[in-house]
């Protein structure tokens, strides 16, 4: 949950300007553009470090689990940076919570 302290530490400081990330993704609609395609590798990188580190947890599905943090984490950097909605942030937050939890039990309790 650490992301989302950073990503909330990063939205209300004052120099933040916008994530790169966000903005080369959707800045083209080409695929092959240098930019989307640095951001899309970035991205890839930290869903294979979530693989990497739920892996060396024990949860049970690590690839299921980074795509769904994944999603949970992208949907909270648009919903605070994006449309500066703070219920929307907070739910994702709560969204979190909620996999994490799921993915102790399944992996300490069996399905």
């Amino acid at each position: 949950l650490e992301l989302f302290t950073a990503w909330d530490n990063l939205q209300y400081d004052k120099t933040f300007r916008g994530c790169l990330l966000i903005a080369a993704g959707v800045a083209s609609g080409d695929p092959h553009d240098p930019a989307r395609t640095a951001a899309t590798r970035y991205r890839r990188q930290v869903i294979a470090a979530i693989e990497n580190f739920v892996s060396s947890a024990g949860f049970k599905n690590p690839p299921r689990f980074a795509a769904r943090y994944g999603a949970i984490l992208d949907s909270s950097l648009l919903a605070r940076h994006f449309y500066g909605d703070e219920l929307e942030a907070q739910e994702t937050l709560q969204m979190a919570e909620e996999l994490i939890t799921s993915a102790i039990l399944e992996r300490d309790c069996g399905d």
